[in-house]
């Protein structure tokens, strides 16, 4: 709904896809619950999500194949060829600087299901590049990791809900009650960062998976795999919550 007729939207403001992206950043945080702290790429690395700008784009690309191949008859198709001979603004000339760059201005070598494919095969890669670019930004997570941003991670759609949200924030290093992920916080800098389990080293979701402290908690299982790696956090968390209570 948020971008139903996208693809006849021309000139928008970089303004207007700033809010139109924040609101689909406030939808994925929403679903998967965590907060505004939460590395933007993650959100779409995760998902698989596609950034408003490369949405928009893709829609424009589609509908201009579905012109192309009207009959000239038809009003949009009239419109169209106007806009290509006199070089007027519109759906073309917002496509164009795409199309030039892929090699894509002979749309008539296209069927409807190749243009299709192969356009969104190429959004798919300036999505990717897009987020390795902004995931620059963030110290705490590997850009390198975007090598598989265009396709939704299965656990999201075979976990329940509480443990596939659990692993969202594995993966983007935004587990609770890890301490390095509230540097800010008073209560926990006041604590001077050190492990609760050894009173060594400093607390991070990294240390946590390796120290000895936690050994029992890890017993019968592979944190390689995914389940038991949501296993070994709700453990951990549990136990540190029976800690908070306690205190």
């Amino acid at each position: 709904m948020l971008l139903f007729n996208a693809e006849t939207w021309f000139s928008i403001s970089q303004r207007t896809l700033d809010e139109l992206e924040s609101l689909q950043k406030q939808f994925f945080r929403s679903i998967l619950a965590v907060g505004s702290g939460c590395p933007i790429p993650s959100l779409y690395w995760e998902t698989g999500g596609m950034l408003i700008k490369n949405r928009i784009l893709l829609k424009k690309l589609l509908f201009l194949h579905h012109i192309y191949t009207l009959p000239d008859s038809c009003l949009a198709k009239e419109v169209y060829i106007l806009q290509k001979e006199l070089h007027l603004p519109g759906l073309l000339s917002e496509c164009k600087p795409f199309l030039n760059k892929n090699g894509l201005l002979r749309i008539e070598q296209f069927t409807k299901l190749q243009w299709k494919k192969k356009v969104k095969e190429l959004i798919a890669n300036l999505n990717k590049d897009d987020l390795v670019e902004m995931s620059k930004k963030y110290k705490k997570i590997n850009f390198e990791d975007a090598v598989d941003s265009s396709t939704r991670h299965l656990y999201l759609s075979t976990f329940l809900v509480h443990d596939a949200r659990l692993l969202f924030k594995i993966r983007s290093k935004m587990v609770p009650t890890i301490k390095m992920n509230f540097p800010r916080d008073k209560e926990f800098a006041s604590t001077s960062w050190v492990c609760s389990g050894c009173n060594i080293h400093l607390d991070s979701q990294a240390h946590v998976m390796s120290c000895d402290s936690y050994s029992y908690l890890r017993e019968g299982l592979d944190l390689k795999e995914d389940g038991d790696l949501v296993r070994f956090l709700h453990n951990l968390l549990d136990c540190r919550n029976k800690l908070v209570s306690v205190k």
